[in-house]
């Protein structure tokens, strides 16, 4: 892999990350093409380890690239540290830094919290990442993203969520200025949840603007609903009359269904 840490040290170096001193690979000032830095990355070993982390931690390894390849190129360096094993160079402390770096792309952050959880199994500090977690669902921009990540850890029997979890998830959704796709989750959560005190708020977020949104919702009051809430969704938000509507009405009916069914056995 010597190869492939020279020329990741290099295009590191020409990107303003590593010192020359530090890593003395040339004088490089030719950008290198993102399918380069993504195959680099790919072929990375255990030695690139140091890099891989720069590359992360560091905004200016994304020389050259737009917000999407920057995203992507992050997506696959922390791909390629957990396959290594991460290398004992504090992955969960690398990663909190970039989840809380208000200077830093939100898509870039929002990986660092993914790939908190994902490399959690494997971690020896659960509690730090719980923490994180913790921190990051009270009022921050990746919130929801947060709760979705301690929803799936206290699902799965990892931490005991309850009733703070669920305090948590009604805080946030009445927090104002959330985006399209922040809603589109807290609502998936509060139906998986089963948390109805959430119900209001879904009513309200059916009237969209964005149908998305709309459909989101109309998907939630299928499992937490009645027949009142379906009513509402055809009389008041005219859910028939929005871009994939129909549909999300017919499954909303029939969970709706289901649901009634199963609480008379």
């Amino acid at each position: 892999m010597k190869g492939a840490w020279i020329l990741l040290s290099a295009w590191l170096v020409a990107s303003g990350v590593l010192s020359q001193e530090t890593h003395p690979v040339g004088d490089s000032r030719q950008d290198v093409g993102y399918a380069a830095k993504i195959e680099t990355v790919r072929r990375a070993g255990e030695g690139d380890l140091p890099a891989l982390y720069d590359m992360v931690r560091t905004a200016g390894a994304a020389y050259g690239l737009n917000t999407a390849q920057e995203r992507s190129l992050v997506n696959e360096a922390l791909n390629r540290i957990r396959q290594l094993g991460g290398g004992g160079l504090g992955l969960e402390d690398m990663l909190e830094g970039v989840a809380k770096d208000p200077s830093r792309d939100p898509g870039v952050r929002e990986y660092a919290l993914q790939h908190l959880y994902l490399w959690y199994p494997d971690s020896g500090k659960k509690g730090d990442i719980e923490r994180v977690f913790w921190e990051m669902a009270d009022g921050s921009i990746l919130a929801s993203v947060s709760l979705l990540y301690l929803h799936r850890l206290d699902s799965k029997g990892n931490i005991k969520g309850g009733n703070k979890l669920d305090a948590a998830i009604l805080k946030v959704m009445g927090m104002t200025g959330l985006r399209d796709a922040d809603k589109i989750t807290l609502m998936a959560v509060a139906s998986e949840r089963n948390l109805k005190k959430a119900l209001p708020t879904i009513l309200e977020w059916a009237r969209g603007p964005g149908w998305l949104v709309t459909v989101a919702a109309t998907d939630a009051i299928g499992w937490l609903g009645d027949e009142d809430d379906l009513a509402y969704l055809k009389e008041d938000v005219a859910i028939q009359d929005i871009r994939e509507g129909k549909a999300a009405m017919a499954r909303a009916e029939k969970r709706m269904a289901m649901r009634m069914e199963g609480s008379k056995q």
